[in-house]
């Protein structure tokens, strides 16, 4: 097949990319603002040796002639909860102008789509141990510019009449992944004896997924097309920020000096997936957090560190 690959130079943009290309798909990677920082430069150069086709543009702004393509994974967007609070102008024209139009596109030439959902949809809604989040859960409005994107984003592709799969992503991690993100950042400041912030006084709660993981349940949706249309990847496990910083001492064997900061009330206590609906398609996690968070831990030492800015 031919496929379309939007925010191929993000985290989960590249490895897609890079798997698809491997399985013989010809795919093309479009992303913007590629050198806006070293590691989308990087990530973007290796789309290349992949054998990926790559084009830097916009897709708020520039033409793509959908046509060519059988199959789109949208996975375009700005992430993170906080800098939305800052900068929700931003969050609403890439995340839901910018949906739309690629929706526009397959629309008109009737193309499948795998897009980017988030377990932020459920940012207003309680889980527990007994109750994990669940697709069916009738969701309240999110309370932060990012969740309540990707809560729009479901509603555009729910009104397409086109199919299309939203894949609600837990925490995914692992190599190549952003600077921005907690493993990332803890990782960097252990090993650099820095300050190291625990939002929630420590006791946030995230379900995390390794990103070999998230991609093998992209593949097996492509490949399967399920009638289910929304759907968690997770783990349905989870463990605590603080945790995790233990979890990185081990890896390092350095001592993180911690600060703890109070609950932001725009962020989840705890997340944690229910995850039956992938596995009823026969998906299944295979990569513990300890072992992921080890390898995330040596990528960086040996090659993730030159990418800190």
């Amino acid at each position: 097949m031919k496929i379309l690959v939007t925010g191929a130079a993000g985290f989960i943009g590249y490895h897609v990319s890079t798997e698809l290309a491997y399985r013989g798909h010809t795919v093309v990677g479009v992303d913007r603002d590629i050198n806006s920082s070293a590691i989308r430069s990087k990530r973007f150069n290796l789309l290349e040796e992949a054998g990926v086709f790559q084009r830097e543009l916009d897709i708020n702004v520039n033409h793509i002639d959908f046509s060519m393509f059988d199959f789109i994974f949208h996975l375009a967007a700005n992430a993170d909860v906080m800098q939305s609070l800052e900068r929700p102008t931003d969050y609403y024209m890439n995340n839901i102008v910018g949906t739309q139009k690629i929706i526009d596109g397959a629309t008109l030439h009737n193309i499948p789509v795998i897009y980017a959902s988030s377990s932020s949809v459920y940012s207003s809604n309680k889980c527990s141990v007994s109750k994990p989040y669940k697709e069916d859960m009738v969701l309240n409005p999110p309370p932060n510019p990012y969740a309540m994107s990707k809560y729009v984003n479901e509603a555009q592709f729910k009104a397409a009449p086109i199919k299309s799969w939203g894949m609600r992503f837990f925490t995914v991690y692992g190599e190549w992944g952003r600077p921005d993100m907690a493993l990332w950042k803890f990782t960097k400041q252990i090993l650099n004896d820095e300050t190291v912030t625990l939002r929630g006084n420590g006791k946030y709660e995230r379900d995390f997924t390794h990103i070999d993981d998230l991609i093998n349940a992209l593949i097996l949706v492509l490949d399967q097309r399920p009638k289910q249309s929304i759907i968690n990847v997770g783990t349905g496990h989870h463990i605590t920020n603080e945790r995790m910083v233990n979890i990185i001492e081990k890896c390092t064997g350095a001592k993180a000096n911690i600060e703890y900061e109070k609950a932001n009330k725009f962020e989840s206590k705890m997340t944690l997936a229910d995850t039956s609906g992938l596995e009823s398609l026969g998906w299944e996690a295979h990569t513990s957090v300890d072992v992921g968070i080890e390898q995330f831990v040596k990528w960086y030492q040996a090659t993730g560190n030159r990418y800190d800015s």
